[in-house]
């Protein structure tokens, strides 16, 4: 994964960025109720899981559209990702006891097809 730094001298978006960077207090949080009985029905037929398969969709939102992959680098430059890859939790039974391990998943366009 490439970091490529944005230009903000010359960047359509500073006066937007700049506003919500000093100006507003900016966090961002959405719920909301969605149907998805068909993409129940068609993870079952696939013998998929809920959990991956909304990490999948949720990670291919993001790698479509650069502003969500855009975040300061370790050196505090403002640039955006080529690409983001998921990392979450899996908790695995065994032996009585459940143990949790960090999974980073590479998305691979195109799978669903």
């Amino acid at each position: 994964m490439n970091f490529n730094l944005i230009d903000i001298e010359h960047w359509n978006r500073k006066p937007y960025f700049e506003h919500y960077l000093n100006a507003v207090r900016c966090t961002y949080s959405m719920t909301a109720n969605i149907e998805i009985s068909k993409l129940l029905h068609e993870i079952k037929l696939k013998k998929l899981k809920l959990y991956p398969t909304l990490i999948y969709i949720l990670a291919t939102v993001v790698n479509h559209h650069k502003e969500f992959r855009t975040c300061f680098d370790e050196s505090g430059h403002l640039g955006y990702w080529d690409s983001m890859s998921p990392s979450y939790t899996i908790g695995l039974s065994t032996h009585n006891r459940t143990i949790f391990i960090r999974s980073v998943a590479e998305i691979e366009q195109g799978l669903g097809n």
